[in-house]
């Protein structure tokens, strides 16, 4: 149980969303009050998805690329070579699951491609079109 006697009272300490969740405090006269809203709390979790925390996204990078083409890139002049330069570097990077993928993985597949004689102009653009799918997943709300 998380309620704890303090000088004030009882203090209901929760996590009900499970360790990813908010967490909540508050501190009530006796102890029975600090039951009923604790269990209330808790019911609420099972009610409202506001309270439980975010599901894993476990899409692979160039799933977010296919979406992202079929969303916005498809109505670019050149979305098609678009498409082909971020999957290839979804291949490169070793096409990671999106919520596993890392500013340092990105900054590794740099470095490897600059030391290969690319001009980092070339990679900033790149940069700029992973960019643009995160930034587009995140608009559609997927």
């Amino acid at each position: 149980m998380t309620i704890n006697q303090v000088k004030t009272g009882w203090q209901v300490d929760i996590q009900p969303g499970g360790r990813a969740g908010k967490r909540v405090k508050k501190t009530f006269k006796t102890k029975a009050e600090a039951i009923a809203w604790e269990r209330h709390i808790q019911a609420k979790v099972q009610e409202s998805p506001d309270w439980s925390p975010p599901k894993k996204d476990a899409r692979f990078l160039s799933d977010l690329v296919e979406l992202w083409y079929q969303h916005h890139g498809a109505e670019l002049r050149d979305g098609v070579g678009r498409k082909r330069i971020l999957l290839a570097m979804c291949d490169a990077i070793g096409n990671p699951r999106a919520d596993k993928f890392t500013p340092d993985q990105f900054a590794e597949y740099r470095m490897k491609r600059i030391e290969a004689g690319i001009k980092p102009n070339t990679m900033n653009r790149e940069q700029a079109y992973l960019r643009a799918v995160f930034n587009e997943t995140i608009r559609l709300g997927h």
